[in-house]
């Protein structure tokens, strides 16, 4: 009787997975092109709910909505990352109070929101729509998930998304326990980029957001919250909708005060918060006061100087930024702080991680791979290596046999732009003690990068001011995207001119190799006009080459000689030039006019 009950009960157990799975739906849509999309996401996400939770898949392309997005609970709201929801221009102003562009107005669990973008379009919509009576600057939140003191939300996960152009916040979670939001790439939410408020258990990490007009992050009544490993940047800019110019903060955390007069008492307290390992960039941490186990350590800021230095854009007066202009300060953030500037080409590879792929072929096991190339570099999306350079190939080989042995041959052959490695495998084992040998052959392919073949000038071209009281020579030497640096020497005077410089990046294989990127930087700056060097004394044709010399320097450091020059010599300063005809003429007839009256005077007398 025990072992007939126990099958039932373990046929019940399967039973009820099938029927679970089975509950368990994927609803994939596409736009239709109408007006009609949010209607199109709402019914799919209403077909999923009633079969008990599931899926609902965002083809890409661009969803028009004139309404939000109901959330539901044992719902996962995905797609890919094409695949965009847009406010329409032609939207009335639905995304108020607590409503948002996706909502969920009653406490949800088991909620995933991920992969697509979120764009709330904002400059094509009237700027009055980031108000309305009650809530001034808080309209049209991206995300907003709504719980309860009692019951609140539960295991809230939104991750892997672009979420930009808002009136207010990008991501905004209310009384919820168990929370996770990562890898946001956020721009432009003209009030919080993400906003925990009364969240139990929960976590910000790997996200980039970009402030302009109120904080990039925002932590409140929360406890037990970590907040790590994302990278917070604020623009300068005025392109607002009326927001507070300059009032952004990287992070704000406290208890919950009035913002634009609005809000309400929260029942907890803000504690037990962790910020670590995050970047802050022109931007700054606004931790309040009086609250219990705030822990900030091991972050790392960047001020405006810098930024602007290294030429990455902070200043959008007049415009608003764009999720393009977010991504490339994003990363050239994370260029300055992770990478090595280089003014060559050449890179040395010791680390490399290849793949070991192994394969079995007779009585040998081997693997042989082309992790890359040395002095290897990227120039506009582009690979190259120096003309004879040869690929970096890892291997090995085993017997499966216990008493065999194996030796190895390698050979690179290339063709048609790829690099083929073939590794001969010698086997040697015994088998009743007579002693067999066996070739196996083991390969791999790889496209080969461009060969870099510079083409470079080596003429320079010369103005030899001659015709002023300041004689100058003024040398050119025309910029080319092959010449890395140029050195001008002068007697005992040397000054460079920076061209293009090289940051030192990392493919997945290990292998390390130089992204060339345009500069114009001079050092010593003194003395440059534009692209000009200029050489405060007259020197003559004849002692150019004798007194000045120009070394041009390729990618991977080859020097091009200047071995001609192209001349322009001005006319010498003559008192001529300085007294053209006409001048000579009018003093000539005010001469006569003097000469004449003088006489006139003197027969009167």
């Amino acid at each position: 009787m025990r072992g007939i009950s126990a099958f039932f009960l373990i046929l019940f157990l399967v039973c009820s997975v099938g029927l679970g799975k089975a509950e368990n739906q994927t609803v994939t849509i596409s736009p239709d092109g109408g007006q009609d999309d949010q209607n199109m996401i709402n019914q799919a996400i209403e077909q999923v709910s009633q079969a008990g939770g599931g899926t609902v898949f965002l083809n890409a392309g661009t969803y028009e909505i004139t309404g939000p997005i109901e959330m539901e609970s044992n719902l996962t709201l995905t797609g890919g990352s094409n695949a965009i929801i847009r406010v329409s221009s032609s939207s009335s102003q639905y995304f108020t109070g607590t409503t948002g562009i996706i909502s969920a107005h009653s406490p949800v669990e088991n909620v995933e929101i991920s992969g697509f973008q979120i764009d709330g379009n904002c400059e094509n919509l009237p700027s009055s729509y980031n108000s309305n009576d009650q809530d001034p600057h808080d309209c049209e939140r991206a995300i907003f998930i709504i719980g309860s003191t009692n019951p609140r939300g539960n295991n809230v996960y939104i991750h892997d998304m672009k979420i930009y152009d808002c009136f207010s916040d990008g991501i905004h979670v209310r009384f919820s326990n168990g929370v996770r939001v990562s890898n946001i790439e956020e721009s432009n939410c003209q009030h919080e980029g993400i906003y925990f408020c009364e969240v139990l258990q929960g976590e910000i990490s790997g996200c980039k957001t970009a402030g302009m007009t109120s904080d990039c992050m925002r932590v409140e009544n929360s406890q037990n919250v970590t907040v790590h490993d994302n990278l917070f940047f604020s623009y300068n800019g005025t392109h607002n909708n009326g927001a507070y110019e300059g009032g952004a903060n990287a992070l704000q955390i406290a208890n919950q005060g009035r913002s634009f007069g609005t809000g309400s008492p929260k029942p907890d307290s803000t504690q037990n918060i962790e910020v670590y390992n995050n970047t802050f960039a022109n931007v700054q941490i606004n931790a309040a006061s009086g609250l219990t186990n705030i822990f900030i350590h091991d972050n790392k800021f960047i001020g405006k100087a810098e930024l602007e230095t290294l030429g990455v854009p902070v200043d959008v007066s007049g415009a608003t930024p764009t999720i393009q202009q977010s991504e490339q300060v994003f990363n050239s953030i994370f260029d300055i702080l992770n990478m090595t500037f280089s003014d060559t080409g050449f890179v040395d590879n010791h680390n490399v991680q290849p793949e070991m792929d192994w394969q079995q072929k007779g009585h040998s096991e081997a693997w042989v791979d082309i992790v890359g190339w040395n002095n290897l570099t990227q120039i506009n999306g582009v690979f190259y290596i120096p003309s004879g350079e040869q690929p970096i190939i890892k291997y090995g080989a085993v017997s499966t046999e216990l008493t065999g042995s194996t030796q190895t041959h390698l050979t690179v052959s290339q063709s048609n732009g790829n690099a083929t490695a073939d590794l001969e495998v010698l086997t040697i084992y015994s088998i009743a003690n007579k002693t067999k040998t066996e070739v196996s052959h083991y390969f791999d392919t790889e496209k080969m990068p461009e060969t870099f073949s510079s083409v470079i000038n080596n003429t320079a071209y010369v103005t030899i001011l001659n015709n002023s009281f300041s004689k100058q020579t003024v040398v050119y030497v025309p910029e080319n995207p092959d010449v890395m640096k140029v050195c001008f020497k002068f007697n005992d005077t040397e000054t460079w001119h920076y061209l293009h410089t090289g940051t030192t990046n990392t493919t997945s294989k290990g292998v390390n190799f130089v992204n060339i990127s345009s500069l114009d930087y001079w050092n010593p700056e003194g003395n440059v006009s534009g692209n000009q060097l200029v050489i405060p004394e007259y020197i003559s044709p004849k002692d150019m080459k004798s007194q000045v010399q120009i070394v041009q320097y390729d990618i991977y450091g080859n020097q091009i000689p200047i071995t001609d020059y192209e001349i322009k010599e001005e006319e010498p300063l003559s008192f001529w030039k300085l007294l053209p005809p006409q001048t000579i003429l009018f003093a000539l007839i005010v001469g006569i006019f003097i000469y004449g009256s003088y006489r006139n005077l003197e027969a009167f007398r």
